[in-house]
């Protein structure tokens, strides 16, 4: 698939303008590199959610002021951080398309995130930390929330964050390993407040390896 292929304005009813992937792209400068391979690649390995991110996309700024954000799951490797970070784009795209202020919005790492909230909470911080901003942040972006870590103490400050922030309408979006089905038999609480939120799938094999041609230059 070309980039001109992948990249199309896409096809909506009449009553709807386009979206256009390309022109998010050229708002930020994205080199060609990036707009013909990166993005290519993603629309391309998972052309099922192209017309769902692009419709969501296209009116994003209806969907936050209703708390709906974005679970992004799948095997590593498929592309989900990278999604992750062209959507926390395509918000100050939209923005500034329709003349509002953009949102405030934080993209953190689960990991660090999470052991940053835990150090204050054991230090005395308590519900004055980062934590309780967090619940407030009108536009949260959390990346690889994995298993590994989600002792009983991090899945309840993770269960706070995402239970305050759906009574109040504000959208979360998350990157993790971990399906639907996990979250719903591990961490119900928290799977149970993202059902205002879209789960996506981006299932697929890695793309974390050696392109064929340096494989076949090394004769590996």
């Amino acid at each position: 698939m070309s980039a001109k292929e992948a990249l199309p304005e896409e096809q909506t009813s009449k009553k709807t303008s386009p979206f256009n992937w390309q022109e998010v792209l050229e708002f930020y400068g994205f080199g060609k590199v990036f707009a013909e391979v990166k993005l290519a690649n993603i629309l391309a390995k998972h052309e099922h959610l192209r017309t769902t991110i692009a419709d969501y996309l296209r009116e994003i700024d209806i969907y936050l002021d209703r708390g709906v954000g974005m679970i992004l799951w799948g095997p590593p490797g498929t592309y989900k951080s990278s999604m992750l970070v062209i959507i926390c784009k395509a918000i100050i795209w939209k923005y500034s398309k329709i003349g509002k202020s953009t949102p405030r919005m934080r993209y953190v790492k689960y990991g660090p995130m999470m052991k940053e909230i835990l150090a204050e909470r054991y230090s005395g911080w308590g519900d004055c930390g980062l934590s309780t901003y967090l619940c407030r942040l009108p536009v949260l972006l959390i990346d690889e929330i994995a298993p590994l870590g989600i002792q009983q103490n991090a899945a309840e400050e993770l269960f706070t964050i995402i239970n305050e922030r759906q009574q109040s309408q504000l959208p979360t979006f998350a990157t993790t390993n971990m399906t639907a089905e996990w979250f719903a038999e591990n961490l119900p609480q928290v799977y149970d407040r993202w059902q205002t939120s879209l789960f996506l799938n981006f299932n697929g094999e890695s793309e974390r390896r050696l392109p064929e041609d340096v494989k076949e230059r090394l004769h590996l």
